[in-house]
């Protein structure tokens, strides 16, 4: 009998410390849920998979969030780098309340000139300008901005004095779009945004910040040198700020050449920092970049047709009205412009010394009469006046000779024109006697 209590209470004993041993068990494992990594290191658009590990939370469903998704993202764990900065990462259980949080710090990669070229390239464009003869007059290199076809580039690879009508705008891939659109332009910065229709999904640059570009750190151009697309060359940043005609420059030893007007100046992580826009002629490797910053200020939102772009740039001559000669105009550089179709010019001989230059634009083919007279005998056959063009040939020379019926020393010359700026010089023979102040003279334009 007393064997059989000693047992009974051994078996209570036992039951109660089965029962101790799971409560404390259960007490002890409480639900956790805990990261693999609370500190990550990822480059702009590179991807990582977060895991964890969890106990104790049953089917509870797991949320994964960001402090900052401009930063980075996260799905599922997996977490996206989209530009520099921190973000926290967190894996929770609401229901438990509980959570781990990881920190993620994007940074910026450093591109080969490759890695460069492959991320960037695809939104580099290759524009060729028509006028409205349907003649291929000018070309250039652009970059995609938006999805949807807008296309910046230099607003001197759409306008030509023969009127450019529309572009056709080929891209890196080879599919070629027309248009005659633009929704921005600022000539005295040589910009343009084109629009073409019809893309949705165009391939976009990723655009740096000007302000932040060192003297010193290496860049590279793309875009299509004499045509050649597809083309990239490497270089530093050789002054960050330079000031020429009132505009502001960012200089680079990156090749530049005809043909790279309106491409990219990229930095090492494949960011536009500048619009390539002209080269030093004389110089080696002085090449000139628009700060990206300055396209920024360029609205575009409006609609435009090229060819009005170009009226507005290059004004023809027309109307009626008399031109007086303004001094110094003894070079085509310093020149009187003639804003008439209809144009009588004044001008006055300081000495046979002096020479005076005009010049006017026509944007068709027009034909021109000049007719250049005076009263004065003492310049007979030693003035002269001759046609150029814009560049400096000569085209044509008319001598003074004495009309017996004007009464007037008068010469006429007649010639067709295709468009063009053209100048006009009105010399005395420097050899000739003839040497009085203040003689005047008259030239009657008429293009028509």
């Amino acid at each position: 009998m007393k064997r059989l209590r000693n047992l009974i209470l051994l078996l209570m004993v036992f039951l109660i410390l089965q029962v101790y041993t799971s409560s404390a068990s259960a007490a002890i494992i409480k639900p956790s849920i805990k990261l693999a990594q609370t500190k990550v290191s990822l480059y702009t658009g590179q991807s990582k998979q977060l895991t964890f590990t969890a106990q104790n939370i049953k089917k509870n469903p797991v949320v994964w969030s960001t402090s900052n998704s401009g930063v980075a993202t996260v799905k599922n764990g997996k977490v996206t780098a989209l530009k520099s900065g921190s973000a926290n990462i967190t894996v929770s259980v609401p229901k438990l309340n509980i959570k781990s949080v990881a920190t993620v710090t994007v940074s910026k990669k450093q591109l080969s000139a490759k890695e460069a070229f492959d991320k960037v390239n695809p939104s580099v464009v290759y524009i060729e300008a028509y006028n409205k003869y349907n003649k291929a007059v000018a070309s250039g290199s652009g970059f995609i901005v938006s999805k949807d076809g807008k296309i910046v580039t230099n607003h001197h690879v759409v306008t030509d004095i023969t009127e450019i009508s529309y572009v056709k705008v080929r891209l890196a891939n080879g599919v070629t779009y027309q248009t005659k659109k633009a929704v921005g332009y600022n000539a005295d910065k040589d910009l343009v945004i084109l629009k073409v229709d019809g893309p949705t999904n165009l391939p976009v640059v990723t655009l740096g910040d000007s302000n932040k570009v060192s003297t010193g750190e290496k860049v590279y151009a793309l875009g299509s040198p004499e045509g050649v697309q597809n083309s990239i060359t490497e270089g530093i940043v050789s002054n960050r700020n330079v000031i020429y005609d009132k505009n502001s420059y960012i200089q680079t030893s990156a090749s530049i050449n005809h043909g790279n007007s309106g491409g990219v100046l990229i930095n090492v992580y494949g960011e536009v920092i500048g619009i390539n826009d002209w080269g030093y002629v004389g110089a080696q490797n002085m090449n000139y970049a628009i700060p990206v910053n300055v396209y920024k200020q360029v609205p575009a939102n409006s609609n435009y047709q090229l060819i009005n772009i170009n009226r507005e740039y290059y004004v023809p001559a027309h109307g009626k009205g008399n031109v007086n000669e303004v001094e110094d105009n003894d070079s085509f550089d310093d020149a009187d412009y003639i804003p008439y179709s209809e144009a009588v010019l004044h001008g006055t001989f300081s000495s046979n010394k002096d020479q005076d230059v005009y010049y006017f634009l026509i944007t068709d083919y027009k034909s021109v009469s000049i007719i250049g007279t005076t009263t004065d005998s003492n310049y007979t056959e030693d003035l002269t006046f001759s046609l150029y063009d814009a560049d400096g040939n000569f085209i044509e020379v008319c001598d003074l000779e004495w009309d017996d019926v004007r009464k007037v020393y008068y010469c006429n010359l007649e010639e067709d024109l295709e468009p063009g700026l053209y100048h006009i010089g009105v010399y005395v023979d420097p050899q000739a006697k003839y040497n009085d102040a203040g003689k005047d003279y008259l030239l009657s334009v008429l293009i028509k």
